[in-house]
């Protein structure tokens, strides 16, 4: 069994290979720092570096619900406030990841009020930035108080270079929270916010990403509230400008290629969500040329191309690099099926089956 210092580098190293290549990376490493977490276990002491291996193996794994047992623990050692931080959010977003929706919540509020007594007031945006934590806050019917919290904080958080990215993330959640409760008004204040808030940036990309963010947010109200022709029309306006700003993916360096993977694939999720597989497919498929694509973008460009009637063969080869890409690893059909609806009509066929799901080798908690 590995010992605490091995566990830390295997997990480094599974990561790094993933990283680079996710159907390459050696399973075992993972397979082996999964049984090497009960060494880990045995002790009271971890380290703050531990404590984020321990979890990455359960993430990878596709066992979030145990990295929320691990932050628990962790919590209850004596900790820095930056490392105490760092679990506090990292519990919210497990419980949230988890669709444990109510222990989600109240442990966000728990969350913000340790903040507001622990951390400076330019840190309380980065605590309340979250989509994936404010999702939680709309489907436990409390999405009012999410967005008195969220305007509270933007009179009392200072405005600094430290927090520009935070204040970003939260103008942009803020964005898709109103759009999601059909608010138009409340969309437009963000995004015109946003648009500002692009303004403050020093470089050219940093501006770009915002401004694109902000055009992205329309996109997602537009799929909400309609009508589709705006959608599209917005859609394709985006597009133009997307392409007109963009670089040359095989000379750009890896920032610029990743700006630019994650625009794109950003603006295909509406698409793919309101059914325009066609501009859908446009978007993903840029943001693979950019060397973009997790989980989702393989999945989604895969529905879109069954949809359509696109080529068998590659619609099979999509969803299995989805399969790769994604954390939970193991027979993935089930879930693939329900969260893809396209994929109906082939819900029992086993060649679909066998293509999102990885090998039985390949699964480290067999």
């Amino acid at each position: 069994m590995l010992d605490r210092a091995q566990l830390v580098d295997e997990v480094r190293e599974y990561v790094r290979q993933f990283v680079a290549n996710p159907q390459q990376a050696d399973r075992s490493l993972l397979g082996s720092a999964w049984e090497g977490l009960d060494n880990l276990l045995e002790y009271d002491d971890w380290s703050p570096e531990e404590a984020r291996t321990a979890l990455d193996v359960c993430v990878h794994i596709g066992r979030q619900d145990r990295g929320n047992d691990i932050l628990r623990r962790y919590l209850t050692q004596r900790l820095s406030v930056e490392a105490e931080a760092w679990a506090r959010w990292n519990l919210t977003d497990g419980y949230a990841l988890c669709r444990e929706c109510e222990s989600a919540v109240k442990e966000h509020r728990r969350f913000l009020a340790w903040a507001r007594a622990s951390l400076p007031p330019h840190r309380w945006a980065w605590v309340f930035m979250d989509g994936t934590q404010a999702n939680c806050w709309i489907q436990q019917d409390v999405a009012q108080d999410w967005i008195a919290i969220f305007r509270e904080l933007t009179t009392v958080v200072p405005a600094v270079e430290a927090n520009r990215e935070d204040r970003f993330q939260l103008l942009r959640t803020a964005g898709r929270v109103f759009g999601e409760l059909h608010q138009t008004q409340g969309v437009e204040a963000a995004v015109a916010k946003m648009r500002a808030l692009a303004g403050e940036c020093e470089t050219g990309e940093a501006a770009l990403r915002i401004q694109m963010e902000a055009a992205i947010v329309e996109l997602n109200l537009y799929e909400k509230v309609g009508p589709g022709a705006r959608l599209r029309a917005s859609a394709r306006a985006t597009l133009s400008e997307l392409d007109a700003r963009t670089c040359d993916p095989e000379t750009a360096d890896a920032p610029a290629l990743r700006l630019f993977a994650s625009l794109y694939h950003n603006a295909g999720a509406p698409l793919y969500r309101a059914k325009e597989y066609g501009l859908a497919v446009t978007f993903l498929r840029r943001s693979m040329q950019y060397g973009g694509g997790n989980a989702h973008t393989y999945g989604w460009l895969s529905a879109c191309l069954h949809a359509t009637g696109g080529d068998h063969g590659e619609v099979l080869s999509l969803l299995r690099e989805a399969a790769w890409r994604d954390y939970k690893g193991g027979n993935l059909w089930s879930r693939y099926r329900r969260k893809l609806p396209e994929f109906a009509d082939v819900a029992e066929d086993p060649e679909f089956a066998a293509a999102a799901s990885l090998p039985q080798q390949a699964d480290p908690t067999r």
